[in-house]
């Protein structure tokens, strides 16, 4: 019995399996319908796997932008904690106690990549209730600048995240419908031409599922230390 495409198979399988399928119909005669139907589910399915691709590189575009902004927000925040110590300094002051009550700012810059913008939040703010003409409040606005992009380019990641995910979805129920059209033309070839033709217009196939490697890798939510 010919091998059949399974479910684990990847995406470039299914198409493979398909193609060399509807090619080999065209050379049996009587045989080329079952090549007819099983067409435009591959032709779905390659369209599906296409969307999908580039989905998967805005997906990468916006985790590597997510990782720009990140790196830019941590030296802002460095370079913040870094001038208020060395105002104190100059100053016998003690506004660093306000800014940074733990005296470090590497809590901060080792959050998960979406929670650090939402923390880090609270610096400008604090920068912004010294007096006026403080020169430390110049501070403010480039940090607040940083986060803001940092908010805006993670929530374009989690956007494409979703987008990938449905198309995902899509691609999928697009392999479900190749591998049934070619389950069925097995059996109606041979329910109609017998064992030895049905075999005949199926490539030969190591019967082990073949496990999708083309799946979108998962990023984690997290920074490495430091």
């Amino acid at each position: 019995m010919a091998r059949m495409i399974h479910k684990y198979d990847s995406t470039a399988q299914h198409l493979r399996m398909g193609r060399r399928h509807a090619r080999l119909c065209d050379r049996v005669s009587g045989t080329k319908k079952f090549a007819a139907a099983i067409q435009p589910a591959l032709d779905r399915l390659k369209e599906q796997e296409k969307i999908r691709k580039t989905a998967v590189e805005a997906k990468e575009d916006a985790y590597d932008d997510v990782i720009f902004c990140d790196v830019q927000l941590d030296n802002a925040i460095r370079t913040t904690f870094e001038r208020v110590r060395q105002w104190d300094r100059d100053n016998n002051g003690r506004i660093l106690d306000m800014i940074f009550p733990s005296h470090t700012y590497s809590d901060l810059v080792r959050m998960p990549l979406s929670k650090e913008p939402v923390e880090a939040a609270g610096l400008p703010k604090k920068l912004e209730t010294l007096e006026e003409g403080h020169e430390l409040r110049s501070l403010a606005a480039p940090l607040r600048q940083c986060i803001e992009a940092s908010k805006a380019a993670w929530n374009v990641y989690q956007q494409a995240t979703e987008q990938l995910k449905d198309l995902q979805t899509d691609e999928e129920l697009a392999k479900a419908a190749v591998r049934q059209q070619y389950e069925h033309n097995y059996l109606d070839a041979r329910k109609e031409y017998g064992v030895s033709v049905a075999d005949g217009i199926f490539p030969k196939i190591s019967r082990k599922p073949v496990v999708s490697s083309d799946e979108d890798p998962q990023i984690e939510d997290d920074k490495t230390e430091e």
